[in-house]
């Protein structure tokens, strides 16, 4: 799980960042690269955004 600090110094760039990310998770999962259940959720929390992933064991 990753969360942004809305009232951090550079809460907009983070949350920028994982917008972003999302972004790419779902185009990777679209184009197959990656599995569907890979990524649990994504969304807004009062100012926020939060991006949840399955964790994956390895290096």
């Amino acid at each position: 799980m990753k969360a942004n600090t809305p009232d951090g110094d550079n809460a907009d760039e983070k949350a920028a960042e994982m917008a972003q990310e999302d972004d790419h998770l779902l185009r990777l999962t679209a184009a197959g690269a990656l599995s569907p259940d890979y990524r649990v959720g994504a969304g807004t929390w009062e100012g926020g955004r939060w991006l949840a992933v399955n964790w994956i064991d390895g290096a």
